[in-house]
């Protein structure tokens, strides 16, 4: 899956296509369309250094068909503007993932690079892109987790509550921070901590390096036109949520599959 830098830029390609009247709402829900495109990801920051059931649903999430989610989401959110610019939010992260997460396993396997560092590599790319320099931006600089929000969002997930979805947006902030290394002792620091905690081989490729991952050259490239060419997919997906909610026709069929 790509990371959040990603994500965030995909989501705002796709809003740029959308018809004007699904832009107006989610220009009242700029939030909720902002955390929305992270989709299951939150759930990982929940309590990242142990096992736990909150995690295990972005896990579980990732792994599902997304349809069911969707159609159950559609019922809450038919008259609910906080909820469909979330969910809106969501099925980009769903478009994105399922577009580039089999091309980067593949590649991931043939060519023994981490999978960590292929999304980190694509994240530098589109942040150079966009005239940033890599080791200075903050990818969740855009989120402001509030309690409303959080409220709205517990309702899709059984088990939740909105003070765990705020720590898990909290947490999003938190460890997406640390892994900034604006200095090179810091990034040095770092990549041994994690070396000693036995992570460093998928958490070390999240750190936004000085040099560039070996092997990774042919994956940015491959990666880069892979999101916008699905930037289509996003916007017709997304509209078609929207209408959905007004005429409760079924869902787009594309959705009956998983983010992998």
């Amino acid at each position: 899956m790509p990371a959040s830098y990603a994500h965030t830029c995909y989501g705002k390609m796709v809003y740029r296509e959308l018809p004007g009247e699904i832009r107006r709402c989610i220009r009242l829900h700029p939030q909720a369309y902002l955390v929305g495109l992270h989709g299951p990801d939150l759930f990982f920051f929940y309590k990242p250094y142990l096992k736990n059931k909150i995690a295990a649903i972005g896990h579980r999430a990732h792994q599902e068909e997304a349809f069911s989610f969707f159609c159950q989401g559609r019922g809450l959110a038919a008259g609910d503007g906080v909820l469909k610019a979330y969910l809106m939010g969501f099925l980009c992260h769903f478009a994105l993932d399922s577009v580039c997460h089999p091309y980067v396993s593949r590649y991931e396997e043939l060519h023994g690079v981490r999978h960590s560092d292929i999304e980190t590599e694509l994240d530098r790319a589109l942040m150079q892109e966009r005239g940033k320099n890599p080791l200075l931006v903050d990818p969740v600089a855009h989120l402001r987790p509030s309690r409303r929000l959080s409220r709205k969002i517990a309702q899709l997930f059984p088990g939740t509550t909105p003070e765990i979805i705020q720590d898990c947006m909290r947490g999003f902030q938190r460890y997406s921070r640390l892994l900034i290394c604006r200095s090179p002792r810091k990034e040095a620091l770092l990549r041994w901590l994690f070396g000693l905690g036995g992570k460093k081989f998928f958490v070390g490729g999240m750190i936004m390096g000085r040099k560039v991952c070996p092997g990774c050259q042919e994956s940015t490239e491959v990666l880069m036109n892979m999101v916008r060419e699905a930037v289509p997919l996003g916007r017709e997906l997304v509209t078609d949520f929207y209408e959905r909610c007004r005429d409760g026709k079924p869902l787009d069929p594309r959705l009956k599959r998983n983010y992998k």
